[in-house]
C-alpha cells in the first residue's frame, strides 16, 4: 500500500460581525487547489485504485456562529459547502457506507481562554 495524502492551496475572504460580549458571526467564500493522493476507490474503499492522484479547484461557501457561555467558555459551530467543483473521491466512502464525497462539512466545538479574562469582556 501506498499512502494517502494531500496537498493543497486555499485562498478565502471572510466578513465577520461580532457582537461583544455575546459572539460574532461570519461568513466566507473561498477558492482551493487540492492534488489527492489515495489507494482506494471514492465509492468503495475495498476496491483499488491504479491512478490514484487527482488534482482540482472548488469553490466554498460557509458560514460560522460563536457564542461566548462565559468569561473563559465559548462554543461554535461552522457549515460549509461546495458551490463549484466535482466531488473529492478522497472524501467518498471514509465509513466504508458507499457513498461520495457529500459536498457539505460541518464543525462544532468549544473554545477555552487561557489566562486571566481582561476587564470588561
Amino acid at each position: 500500500r501506498r499512502p494517502t495524502n494531500n496537498f493543497f492551496i486555499s485562498l478565502d475572504a471572510i466578513f465577520s460581525v461580532h457582537f461583544p460580549p455575546r459572539g460574532a458571526f461570519s461568513v466566507w467564500i473561498a477558492g482551493d487547489f487540492n492534488s489527492d493522493r489515495w489507494d482506494f476507490d471514492g465509492y468503495n474503499s475495498s476496491r483499488a485504485v491504479r491512478n490514484s492522484r487527482e488534482n482540482f479547484a472548488r469553490a466554498r461557501l460557509g458560514g460560522s456562529l460563536e457564542i461566548v457561555v462565559t468569561k473563559k467558555w465559548n462554543i461554535w459551530i461552522e457549515v460549509e459547502g461546495i458551490v463549484a467543483g466535482k466531488r473529492r473521491p478522497i472524501l467518498g466512502d471514509i465509513f466504508g457506507g458507499g457513498h461520495p464525497d457529500s459536498l457539505v462539512y460541518g464543525q462544532f466545538g468549544a473554545t477555552f481562554k487561557f489566562g486571566s479574562p481582561k476587564e470588561g469582556s
